[in-house]
């Protein structure tokens, strides 16, 4: 609900994105199982077992898709130019793998966000303050984590293609029914893939950590 609130925050200043972006504002059904399916998966372990492992893990998913769409959603409307995770150039605000000190601000309080709504949880259930707290503070620094994860992999390995008709780099493989040129990345991930493999990548370091 926060993210898609965030969705529609100053839309008028996103519709650029449409042109670059594989998707717009509207979540698909494909989104919603990459950065839900996860934490559904253990939303279900912990209904069998009880573990509050399992609570942590599933809030911490939850924490890395929200840390992620609050740094995209807001991270784009920095005046700032945003710079490649891992070259530090200047690349095209909306395009994976940036950062920006608005965004990553927002990546944080993303993930501060569920990590606060699972303390009360926790309190709520196991009436334990110290863990909760303990608990939660892994869960903020994961989903935070988690989303410089997904930057990661969205400039290195995610597919990013250039369009002639806009003269600009885009995620976007066809456009306007013409097949844009592969330029960096594979063709066969997308966002979507890199937003579920980040999501599972820092939900498994739950486990590790356990």
């Amino acid at each position: 609900m926060s993210s898609s609130l965030l969705t529609k925050f100053k839309g008028i200043n996103k519709k650029y994105l449409d042109k670059l972006n594989q998707k717009g504002g509207m979540r698909d059904h494909i989104q919603v199982f990459v950065n839900g399916g996860v934490g559904l998966v253990l939303a279900i372990l912990y209904y069998i077992y009880n573990s509050p492992i399992f609570l942590l893990a599933y809030a911490v998913s939850f924490g890395v898709a929200t840390s992620d769409t609050w740094a995209s959603e807001v991270g784009v409307l920095s005046k700032d130019k945003p710079l490649s995770i891992l070259t530090l150039k200047p690349i095209e605000k909306g395009m994976s793998g940036g950062i920006s000190t608005l965004g990553t601000t927002f990546a944080f309080l993303g993930s501060a966000f569920i990590s606060s709504m699972f303390l009360i949880a926790y309190i709520v259930i196991y009436n334990d303050i110290r863990q909760g707290l303990t608990y939660s503070l892994v869960c903020i620094i994961l989903g935070f984590i988690g989303s410089i994860i997904d930057s990661i992999l969205g400039a290195s390995i995610q597919a990013q293609y250039y369009c002639e008709e806009i003269k600009s780099f885009t995620e976007k493989k066809v456009y306007k029914n013409k097949s844009n040129r592969l330029v960096k990345g594979f063709s066969i991930i997308n966002n979507d893939v890199v937003n579920f493999v980040s999501n599972l990548l820092a939900t498994l370091m739950v486990f590790l950590l356990y």
